[in-house]
This record gives C-alpha cells, sequence and structure tokens, in this order.
C-alpha cells in the first residue's frame, strides 16, 4: 500500500496545515496521534466538501458517514517541517461505500499513508444506502491517479 500512497502528485486534493509543537512526541518527531489527527482532518474536510457540493448536509440530513476502517502505515519517523501537507483522494467506490487514501507529507517525505473506508448511511435507520449518482460523479472526479 505504501508504494502507491507516497506520492503527493498522484492525490487530487492537498491542503497545508501548520505543525504545532503538540504534535511531536518525545524523540521530537510527529507522533502517531497527530498523525491520525491529520488522517482524520484530510478525510472529513474532503468528504465534507464533496458532500455539499451535493447538497447534502451531513449534519442535519438524512444521511450519515459510518468510518468503518482506517490503516495508517507510518512511512518515516522525523521531526516535521513548518508545515504539514494533507494530501487526499478516492482510491474506490463501492454501492454504499468509498475508499479515501490520505497521505501526510512534511519535508518533501512523506510521513504515512492511511486508507479509510467510509458508509453511507440512513440516518434514520442506520443501514447502508447506495450512494446517490450525483455524489458517486463528484467522488469519481476525486479519484487517486495510478502510477
Amino acid at each position: 500500500m505504501l508504494t502507491e500512497g507516497m506520492d503527493m502528485q498522484a492525490y487530487p486534493s492537498v491542503v497545508s496545515l501548520s505543525s504545532r509543537f503538540g504534535d511531536m512526541d518525545a524523540d521530537a518527531c510527529v507522533s502517531d496521534t497527530a498523525l491520525a489527527r491529520y488522517v482524520e482532518q484530510a478525510r472529513s474536510q474532503m468528504i465534507t466538501e464533496v458532500m455539499q457540493e451535493c447538497g447534502i448536509d451531513l449534519r442535519k440530513g438524512p444521511l450519515g458517514i459510518l468510518v468503518a476502517h482506517v490503516k495508517i502505515e507510518v512511512a518515516s519517523h522525523r521531526p516535521p517541517d513548518s508545515e504539514v501537507f494533507l494530501a487526499s483522494g478516492v482510491s474506490a467506490i463501492g454501492r454504499s461505500s468509498v475508499h479515501l487514501r490520505v497521505g501526510v507529507f512534511s519535508g518533501g517525505a512523506c510521513l504515512a499513508v492511511a486508507d479509510n473506508v467510509l458508509v453511507l448511511i440512513a440516518r434514520e435507520t442506520g443501514r447502508p444506502v447506495s450512494i446517490p449518482s450525483l455524489l458517486a460523479g463528484k467522488l469519481q472526479l476525486c479519484k487517486c491517479r495510478q502510477r
């Protein structure tokens, strides 16, 4: 998996964050907790933006997102630069699920790659629902580029 996610150019969405002192562990490297927060930030920002473009309000509407699986692989344990880049994109789309890949980059190096499985659910029942065609089309435009 890591070889697939280590090129920041493969991701359609890249945002930057300022690194913080609290993101470091006792060795002054980016902590595992900070990496998990970075992945969460990229994942929630990307899916929220795409859903809003489709007129779907995840906070109040009938649809919700269930985070079914997150796998983070650390690629480099190093001190952060002043800026951290969060890259994200869609790696696969299922009937009711979307797989997002997130890469965390700093100082020109990939720090971690995460695969996330999100399931679209009906709030009323808590059961998976099919991804609406408009949303599926928007997600298709957010696919990671293959090598």
